[in-house]
């Protein structure tokens, strides 16, 4: 039998704060199944980072795992800036003023990160806070200072997000603090880079092109998380290396009622250009205070398994929470339950397989794939120097135990978002055979040694043999 964490094939990726952001807490997370973990850079300062990362790394080292490292910036979303308390109830009928020039003198009293904000809003305009869950109501304007009732009842944070529809159209994607921010992601170490409200391919490239003037070899996340982003979206899968389904911020953006549709149609668009997809945002709320999910948040999760997502994200929930471990457990879960559905039912299957293969080595992955099922294969090897071929092999949903080998350690990292693999970091092998005798070897060390007559397919890519060629090796135990 492989490893327990191989039992499921989709990745978690965990938001790091104050719940767990000690060495005892993001072990135990480890341990619970966390593939990657997401460093908010809204919150917290660039030394605490530093310090969770080395904390991750060290971690990383001591359980010989491959663990990424997502740092998600900021971007130009409009903030609540420090409250007299936080949090603060708003109740239905209360009155809040958002005031500019000064800190705010009482708990009604609100400042805001965009300057002159005031001077845009109009009497009568919805102003939504905390993801859309909170509504107020511009009722009074004046210079510097824009009264608001509330409408829609809920709590607020220091630093909770705000949204006023028709405003922020012309914000760009990579600030100034963003900026001033990757100056200190070199030291941080991370794997991937989350670009926050991208609303064009030349956003993506921009931030690609910083990262390279700073030598950060990060790959960038793209957050859907803009009406403008799901009107770009092609433009956008054909420059990023990786999605984030952002449903908080995209879910005041469009019309909710949209959402479910819009999470199937990107999460389609993506599997046909092999774009591995994180879907982030309330999985499990509820167990930020509860240790059980709502059956809704629960049918949620599995839904995203079942619609083909690579990853799911956790934020409040292990960042604020009162459960980080038990929320990632519990996740784990749902997830087992989705893909043992996924297994079974044919037609699901196929339903989240990708359409049109126009490069050799897609059409050789979905042979793989193929001929690892209907052999029973023991493994599914896939040896990649950049992860591509991993990522391709992924879309094929195969639910053979399957190891992505690599001799780059940061293609190692990478591939914790990688669907269905196991990332394994290797010296380079130069034919199939090294390849094969080393998986006998992991699977004796690792796993239950392999027999008479097991079966091991082999996925090469063109820059890992000698030969250069794309190829699908299968091998018998003798």
């Amino acid at each position: 039998m492989v490893e327990e964490r191989l039992s499921i094939q989709s990745k978690i990726v965990a938001t790091v704060g104050p719940a767990c952001d000690s060495q005892d807490q993001l072990a135990a997370l480890m341990d619970a199944g966390v593939d990657v973990f997401r460093l908010n850079l809204t919150h917290g300062d660039p030394e605490h980072h530093l310090s969770v990362a080395r904390t991750i790394r060290a971690l990383e080292q001591a359980k010989a795992r491959a663990v990424g490292i997502l740092a998600d910036l900021p971007g130009p979303k409009i903030r609540l800036g420090d409250l007299v308390q936080s949090p603060i109830y708003c109740q239905v009928g209360d009155r809040f003023a958002i005031v500019e020039g000064r800190e705010p003198q009482d708990v009604h009293e609100v400042t805001v990160s965009w300057p002159g904000l005031t001077e845009l809003l109009n009497v009568g305009d919805p102003v939504l806070l905390a993801d859309g869950t909170v509504g107020w109501r511009v009722v009074e304007r004046r210079p510097g200072r824009a009264e608001c009732v509330v409408e829609k009842p809920g709590e607020i944070r220091s630093r909770s997000g705000v949204h006023v529809p028709g405003v922020s159209r012309g914000l760009q994607a990579l600030t100034d603090e963003d900026l001033h921010l990757l100056d200190h992601l070199k030291a941080i170490d991370v794997d991937f880079v989350g670009l926050s409200y991208a609303a064009t391919p030349e956003d993506v490239l921009n931030l690609r092109q910083a990262l390279s003037d700073r030598h950060i070899p990060a790959r960038i996340v793209t957050k859907i998380e803009r009406k403008a982003a799901v009107d770009n979206l092609q433009g956008l899968l054909e420059v990023s290396d990786a999605l984030m389904i952002a449903r908080g911020d995209l879910g005041v953006e469009v019309d909710i009622a949209r959402m479910a549709v819009l999470q199937k149609e990107i999460l389609r668009a993506a599997r046909d250009h092999r774009l591995p997809v994180i879907t982030a945002t309330q999985m499990l709320e509820s167990m930020r205070t509860s240790p059980l999910p709502t059956r809704a948040e629960a049918t949620d999760v599995a839904n995203a398994v079942l619609d083909g997502t690579d990853a799911l994200m956790l934020s409040g929930e292990t960042a604020v929470g009162k459960h980080p471990v038990l929320v990632v457990q519990t996740m784990r879960r749902i997830v087992a339950e989705a893909e043992a559905l996924l297994r079974r039912d044919q037609a699901l299957l196929s339903g989240v397989r990708p359409t049109g293969r126009a490069r050799p080595i897609e059409s050789l992955a979905s042979a793989a794939a193929s001929i690892g099922e209907a052999l029973q294969a023991s493994y599914l090897v896939v040896t990649t120097k950049t992860g591509y071929s991993a990522f391709v092999l992924a879309k094929e949903r195969c639910f053979q135990p399957t190891l992505a080998l690599t001799d780059d350690e940061r293609t190692w990292r990478m591939l914790t978002l990688c669907w269905g693999a196991r990332p394994v970091l290797v010296p380079e092998f130069r034919s199939s055979y090294d390849t094969i005798r080393y998986v006998e070897q992991y699977a004796e060390r690792y796993a239950q040694p392999l027999r008479t007559g097991d079966r091991i397919v082999v996925l090469g890519s063109t820059h890992w043999t000698s030969t250069r060629h794309d190829m699908v090796v299968v091998h018998e135990v003798h």
